[in-house]
């Protein structure tokens, strides 16, 4: 009898085969979508579009209780069947967007050679792959890290900033310009990140954008927005500052410091302007890229991030800017035939139920 119930489970199988493990707990059976209903109703999920630093970026769900748990097991804990789902769940989204039809090319955030031994696979990479199986873009691999950077959870907004400025470069053999690129990444929290990577493919002559699994959350009141704040992650109220009083204060103070100093020292270099005030070398040239000082450093020298010529403020010249500028305005448009809003939305609202 043994043969005939062996024979008979494998014909049961065959025919209405188990549904495998939910992609996300291991345990449940996952629905079509690759996760099981309980996780998809304890993630949150809800498709959202912010601007950072005048980039658009997309984002799934609230980075706090389950999708915090979910993303520190991806990173820490290998778990590589989670950054499959999610990256399944990135790629269903963004097709459906509108905004997002016109991406060209998708660029996961790099990791570092220790890092990448140490966890086994880059979780950004393993999203953005993904998201081309259900999402026909090509994955960009010629951006890497140039060194080592600190773990940025726990780092202020000022460290965050230092800690990743100038931490990628763009290997030979890809050509970012006019390409729409989308940044992946797992999770978006001050965006300093994001910002340091999509000014390089800026430089570069290319168009960022970001998507991301998840975001930290910004609750809204009727006249204020309470939010964390940038740089000491306290939570504070204000309806347009992203710094909490105590930090601003601390920030104008040392503007002003600066600004004072080159006004009493107009010959002054920037390593003493640095010195004597005790403000950040780096904080001192992002004032003079910003074109905050009426006086500056004797020894200040600007140069265009794509051309290498002298500049005063920012960080391209006028030329490069007027020839980026003419160079989008000619862009052709793409077809993109009717758009799907609706179909979008639909996706994202009935996501739990599938």
């Amino acid at each position: 009898m043994k043969p005939l119930r062996d024979w008979w489970q494998a014909l049961e199988n065959l025919l209405f085969p188990a549904s495998p493990p939910c992609g996300l707990c291991g345990g449940r059976p996952s629905m079509p979508l690759g996760a099981c209903k309980v996780c998809l109703d304890s993630l949150a999920i809800r498709w959202e579009e912010r601007e950072m630093k005048g980039d658009s970026c997309f984002s799934l769900f609230p980075y706090q209780g389950f999708g915090r748990d979910l993303i520190h097991r991806m990173k820490f804990q290998s778990g590589y069947e989670i950054a499959v789902t999610l990256g399944l769940f990135l790629g269903l989204a963004a097709r459906e967007e509108p905004k997002l039809a016109k991406v060209d090319v998708l660029v996961p955030v790099p990791l570092s050679e220790h890092r990448l031994e140490k966890r086994g696979f880059n979780q950004a990479m393993i999203l953005a792959d993904t998201m081309k199986e259900v999402w026909k873009r090509p994955v960009c691999n010629h951006v890497v890290r140039t060194r080592e950077t600190e773990t940025q959870s726990g780092l202020s907004l000022t460290k965050r900033k230092h800690n990743v400025r100038g931490a990628f470069a763009v290997l030979p053999g890809f050509d970012f310009r006019n390409k729409h690129c989308l940044i992946v990444d797992d999770v978006i929290t001050s965006g300093s990140t994001f910002y340091s990577l999509s000014r390089l493919i800026e430089d570069y002559g290319g168009r960022p954008m970001g998507v991301f699994a998840a975001r930290t959350e910004i609750l809204r009141g009727v006249t204020k927005m309470l939010r964390n704040c940038e740089e000491c992650n306290r939570l504070f109220s204000h309806p347009a500052r992203s710094l909490c009083q105590d930090c601003y204060d601390q920030a104008k103070k040392s503007f002003d410091a600066v600004k004072k100093y080159l006004r009493d020292n107009p010959g002054a270099t920037v390593a003493q302007v640095a010195r004597d005030t005790e403000v950040d070398l780096e904080l001192i040239y992002d004032y003079i890229r910003e074109g905050r000082l009426d006086v500056i450093p004797k020894d200040a020298r600007l140069q265009c991030s794509i051309c290498g010529a002298p500049i005063s403020v920012g960080r391209v010249c006028a030329k490069c800017r007027n020839d980026l500028r003419s160079t989008m305005t000619s862009e052709p448009t793409r077809s993109q035939g009717k758009p799907k809003v609706d179909s979008r939305v639909h996706t994202l609202e009935n996501i739990k139920d599938r």
